[in-house]
Parts: structure tokens; C-alpha cells; sequence
């Protein structure tokens, strides 16, 4: 299942298409700052563009091409005192390489400065201003990520936030796009609820305060076995003692598990905006096996 929202737009093989076109554009830049022999100036002008388009073809591989491969590895069971919890511990790829990549192009913003004349320099200059205002934002962000799932409730350290709250106390589950262009699962509690506790990563951030958003690529499992995981112990409250068995439940590795809940009923997740690649006629389930 793609974890992107940007799938949307194209298929597969258009993606497939534009990573060759970036591959091919970078190769262009590379020609044109070492042949033919230029001044210093286009020189840095070309070598900059092709560090950063560079880098913006290799994030799009990571956030659009790359699909999880289902690790087993990235699971595991956190023994406690009051329940056994499942911990999904999640890659900060995506965010490290966003990282990167904004630091390059802030580089890239101050070499148009430095060789820039009058006022396109100090337009270049505010460019790279802005660009270095969002390395810092993603920096904030680069905390290790992890989703923790007990029969109580769930605690998730994702993108934006540090949060928990307990199964009971959540209003609304939707499955749409969230940060970094994912869709991932936002879960917003119910009002005041006394379980939910949110610590957003970026203090001027309202969002985080107010709902969880899980984008489910990162975790490196199947991100529609989650999806459905996180619905079923949302709308099934028998079903969440799995989690207290001590091993990984079955629904996160075994698709045809994944798709009920404990009563053997259909679990639908409501999607208006994405259709899963392998789906019946009902909007945004999967075909049982």
C-alpha cells in the first residue's frame, strides 16, 4: 500500500518517469557548471542547483517510491508491571533526509546570494533565511519515533508530537493525509478527556495540541495491516486483549486476520480521498481471503 499522498496524483510508472526526469535534469546542472569552462559564478550557480535538485530526487524516492517491506524486527513486546504493550518502533529516513535536504537548498539560496548583484541578492538572501527557519523545524523533529499500543490506550512519539490517550477517550479516527505529504491516521480525543496528553516537538505548533496524527509509512510494516489494527482495537474493545497475550497479534502480520475484528466482522476504514490498491467494491476496505 502507498503511504503517500502525492500517489494520488500519478500512477506508479508516472513517479517511475519523474525520478528520471530529475536524474536527468541534475545531470544537467552537473554539465553545466564543470563544461564548458565558465566563470566562478555560474560555476557555484550550476553546482548549487544540482546538489539540490539532487537531493529533492532522492526525497522523492524515499517519501513516494520506496514502499515498507513489513519488518518483523521493528516490532516488539515491552514486558510491564500493568500490561504488556506493542511497540512499533518507527524510521526517521523521511524526516532526516527532509532534513538534509533543506540544508542543502539553504546552502544553495546563500551561494545565489553571495553571487547575486543588488537586489537579487538580498532576495536570495530572505530565501535562504526561510529555508534555514525550516531546517531548524525539521531538526526539532528528529526525535526517535515509536507507536506503543496496550489494551488501555496508545502512546505515540511521531513527527509532531509526544501524545497518549486511552481507547475509550478518542472521538474520531480517519484515515487522510497528515504531515510530510502521508496518509497516515489522525486520532483526535474526545473534549477533555482526562487520558490525552499532548507535548508538540515545535512549541508554536495548535495542531499537535489538539489531535495525534500517525503517519504510518515510517514504522517500516505494512501501513494498511496498521491502519486496520488501529481501527479494530478503536471500534473493538474485545479485541484489544490481544495486546495483553505478550506476543505480536496476527492482524499486524497476517492480512486476512487484519481485516476483522474479534467477532469476525468487516472492518471498514472511511476514506474519501484514497482508494487502496487491491479493494473491492466497498470504499476503503480490503477483500478477505
Amino acid at each position: 500500500m502507498p503511504g503517500a499522498y502525492g500517489e494520488l496524483a500519478l500512477p506508479r510508472w508516472a513517479w517511475w518517469a519523474v525520478m528520471v526526469v530529475n536524474v536527468a535534469i541534475t545531470g544537467f546542472f552537473v554539465f553545466g557548471a564543470f563544461y564548458p569552462a565558465g566563470s566562478a559564478h555560474w560555476t557555484a550557480a550550476f553546482a548549487a542547483l544540482a546538489c539540490g535538485w539532487l537531493a529533492l530526487t532522492i526525497h522523492l524516492y524515499i517519501q513516494v517510491i520506496h514502499r515498507p517491506r513489513g519488518r518483523r524486527d521493528v516490532m516488539s513486546i515491552e514486558p510491564s508491571r500493568q500490561a504488556p504493550a506493542l511497540v512499533l518502533t518507527a524510521s526517521r529516513r523521511l524526516t532526516a533526509w527532509m532534513t538534509i535536504t533543506a540544508s542543502v537548498w539553504a546552502l544553495a539560496l546563500a551561494t545565489f546570494a553571495v553571487i547575486a548583484d543588488g537586489g537579487w541578492g538580498a532576495f536570495w538572501a530572505v530565501c535562504a533565511g526561510f529555508a534555514a527557519l525550516g531546517v531548524a523545524s525539521q531538526a526539532l523533529a528528529l526525535k526517535p519515533r515509536s507507536v506503543r499500543l496496550t489494551s488501555a490506550g496508545i502512546e505515540a512519539v511521531t513527527n509532531g508530537a509526544s501524545a497518549a490517550v486511552a481507547w475509550d477517550d478518542i472521538q474520531v479516527m480517519t484515515w487522510q493525509q497528515v504531515r510530510e505529504g502521508l496518509m497516515g491516521i489522525r486520532v483526535t480525543p474526545r473534549s477533555g478527556a482526562a487520558s490525552w496528553h499532548a507535548k508538540p516537538h515545535r512549541p508554536w505548533s495548535r495542531r499537535d495540541r489538539r489531535f495525534l496524527e500517525i503517519d504510518l509509512m515510517p514504522l517500516d510494516v505494512d501501513p494498511l495491516l496498521v491502519a486496520h489494527a488501529l481501527f479494530a482495537y478503536w471500534k473493538d474493545p474485545a479485541a484489544r486483549h490481544e495486546l495483553d497475550s505478550g506476543t505480536i497479534p496476527r492482524r499486524f502480520t497476517d492480512p486476512t486476520t487484519a481485516t476483522v475484528d474479534s467477532h469476525g466482522r468487516h472492518i471498514v476504514i472511511p476514506s474519501h480521498t484514497y482508494r487502496f490498491e487491491a479493494m473491492d467494491a466497498r470504499e476503503g476496505t480490503l477483500p478477505t481471503a
